[in-house]
């Protein structure tokens, strides 16, 4: 029994501050027009990739990118 205690405790104890962090850092990028709220994670995978896809786009034309990157 004592052992089940102290998983729950670890749980607790790691678990909750992950989960504030999880919940500051998502507010964050929605308040500061990183994500856009999205009803379903199709949509936020769809955006994500978005993203990624502009991302490498910007890294192709940026010759300080390319010079610091061809090694």
């Amino acid at each position: 029994m004592g052992f089940l205690i102290e998983v729950v405790w670890a749980a607790l104890l790691v678990g909750v501050p992950v989960g504030l962090f999880t919940l500051a850092l998502v507010w964050w990028a929605l308040q500061g027009g990183h994500l856009k709220e999205s009803t379903d994670t199709n949509a936020l995978k769809r955006e994500m990739k978005a993203m990624s896809m502009s991302d490498k786009k910007k890294k192709k034309k940026d010759p300080a990118w390319q010079k610091e990157n061809l090694h």
